[in-house]
């Protein structure tokens, strides 16, 4: 399984591991370690949107609807910045492609979130990075 971890923008250095403490929507509570993920952080508190790529190394369960997690960091995102923007005109779109999913993951509402993402929409996300993880 992928996830998507939609968070507030913080330093990263590849290689280390970072914890998060997030709501789970979407089939996120489902993360296990060793899941590929990709780190998003949200615009309105001042980032670019897709942030890093890696993998889930501790998943901790929490009620209401959240999750204290580790993230190592494995790719640093370089490339042209992919957000809210690029995302926007897809929200409302239901054709199974993997913008539209992202878009209504990572859009449709404005929390913060670690949320489920179909292969898809993880090979969508993958090709972003070069080399490829």
């Amino acid at each position: 399984m992928s996830c998507v971890i939609k968070t507030n923008p913080r330093p990263l250095v590849q290689e280390t591991a970072i914890g998060f403490v997030e709501r789970y929507m979407f089939g996120g509570k489902d993360v296990r370690p060793e899941d590929v993920a990709f780190l998003w952080f949200t615009e309105d508190a001042g980032g670019n949107g897709l942030a890093a790529w890696g993998r889930i190394v501790e998943v901790r369960i929490y009620p209401p609807r959240h999750l204290t997690l580790m993230f190592r960091v494995e790719r640093i995102y370089a490339g042209d910045p992919i957000g809210k923007d690029d995302l926007s005109p897809y929200r409302h779109i239901n054709d199974g492609s993997p913008i539209a999913e992202l878009a209504q993951k990572l859009y449709g509402q404005a929390h913060n979130k670690v949320a489920a993402i179909s292969h898809q929409a993880t090979d969508f996300l993958t090709a972003r990075f070069t080399p490829h993880p």
